[in-house]
């Protein structure tokens, strides 16, 4: 699986997510150096292990020790719980990735205009569908070629 990030605004960052015939939306938070529940995660390539809790139920999360992300927070791990798990709006994750069906530009609860993503719970069926056939899935994460840098 690949998430192509094009967008790197200060309020989040946009990307395309694909796998086989799927293809999805993807939003983020924006980059913040890596921090704890503020910042997207690094680009790199990810291990995939199924998560499942009582806000987050059959989702995953990546792991890559060598850049310090894991599924649980031990020694040395910088980050934890790196999540793919349904959300619409960047300013709702807490430094995991949200896939949608659509994007569009609307106004949620008093924030600016902002992209976002609609309809994360179906495209997170279809997500579900697609890997539930892989074996140790990965997920590689890295710029488009023509990605658009806004603001900082």
């Amino acid at each position: 699986m690949i998430l192509e990030r094009f967008a790197y605004d200060p309020e989040y960052t946009m990307g395309r997510l694909f796998l086989d015939d799927v293809v999805l939306w993807t939003i983020e938070q924006p980059w913040n150096n890596n921090q704890i529940g503020k910042s997207c995660v690094p680009d790199g390539e990810y291990d995939l292990e199924p998560h499942s809790s009582k806000d987050h139920p059959h989702t995953w999360a990546l792991v890559n020790h060598g850049l310090g992300i894991a599924h649980f927070p031990t020694p040395g791990v910088l980050r934890a719980a790196c999540l793919i798990h349904s959300a619409n709006w960047a300013f709702e994750l807490e430094g995991c990735i949200a896939p949608g069906l659509t994007k569009v530009i609307s106004k949620k609860a008093g924030h600016e205009y902002a992209m976002s993503v609609q309809n994360s719970r179906g495209a997170m069926d279809k997500l579900r569908s697609a890997l539930g056939t892989i074996q140790n899935p990965k997920l590689i994460i890295r710029p488009y070629e023509g990605a658009v840098y806004t603001g900082g």
